[in-house]
């Protein structure tokens, strides 16, 4: 799901100043979205899709190498709420990698996905390769494909399935 350039610089600032905040000081983000957090400066209106229950991944890079990704499927909190909780996970839980540490921070780079809902498919054909992402379910397993992976490992959609 696409939003505006604006819109997702906001957010973008919201994750990383959310990982500052709790990686420094062990504190999260509590202000309401019309406040200011830092440089951060919210409109006193928060875009209406701040407000809606959508999924979402935090993803964050490190000199263009992933340092840490986690989100969800299924949510019941607004994607505002969702930006700082999944940024505080990906940047602190994700066990493939030790936690950000407080030196790492000034070379931290961002990346949220917003999911759109999903469609059901019967062949590899019915998706858009590097725009659409893919979620496997396999018995009691299941594995989500964020749309850009294809496009930053140059894959073709065999590849990427």
């Amino acid at each position: 799901m696409e939003i505006p350039a604006k819109q997702k610089n906001i957010l973008l600032k919201l994750a990383a100043n959310t990982i500052e905040e709790y990686i420094t000081k062990q504190e999260i983000i509590k202000k309401p979205a019309y406040l200011n957090c830092k440089n951060l400066f919210f409109a006193k209106v928060m875009p209406q899709i701040f407000k809606e229950k959508l999924n979402c991944f935090v993803t964050i890079y490190k000199d263009s190498v992933l340092r840490g990704c986690i989100g969800s499927l299924r949510t019941d909190e607004s994607l505002y709420h969702n930006i700082i909780k999944y940024s505080i996970l990906a940047a602190t839980q994700d066990g493939r990698f030790s936690p950000v540490s407080v030196d790492e921070l000034a070379s931290l780079k961002y990346e949220i996905s917003i999911l759109a809902e999903f469609v059901e498919i019967s062949d590899s054909e019915d998706f858009l390769l590097g725009e659409e992402g893919l979620l496997l379910n396999a018995n009691l397993t299941s594995a989500i494909l964020l749309p850009q992976v294809a496009t930053e490992c140059s894959l073709n959609k065999l590849e990427f399935i």
